[in-house]
């Protein structure tokens, strides 16, 4: 009875590397992308809790609130964009 295992003739030969190549070329910048995304995320998180020392200046001052408002925009611009790039992957990841 025949095995259905490929031989290893078969699993090296040039047919099969390239689309190998291709799915991990993918596939890794996909993978890279989201850590970058992560990383990213993580700073953003990181930088949050140190604005609560300013919590007095932004209740006496509405001007430093709008740069409040500022920061908090881009973040959601940022997260915006972010949903496109995963949601739509091959518009943006190669």
């Amino acid at each position: 009875m025949p095995t259905s295992q490929p031989s290893a003739a078969i699993l090296t030969s040039g047919y099969n590397q390239g689309p190998i190549k291709l799915l991990l070329v993918v596939s890794s910048s996909k993978i890279g992308a989201l850590e970058a995304l992560l990383d990213t995320y993580v700073e953003i998180g990181e930088m949050i809790p140190g604005l609560k020392q300013f919590d007095s200046i932004f209740r006496m001052c509405p001007l430093v609130l709008e740069v409040l408002e500022l920061y908090i925009c881009d973040i959601l611009q940022f997260h915006a964009f972010a949903m496109d790039v995963f949601t739509r992957p091959g518009e943006f990841l190669a």
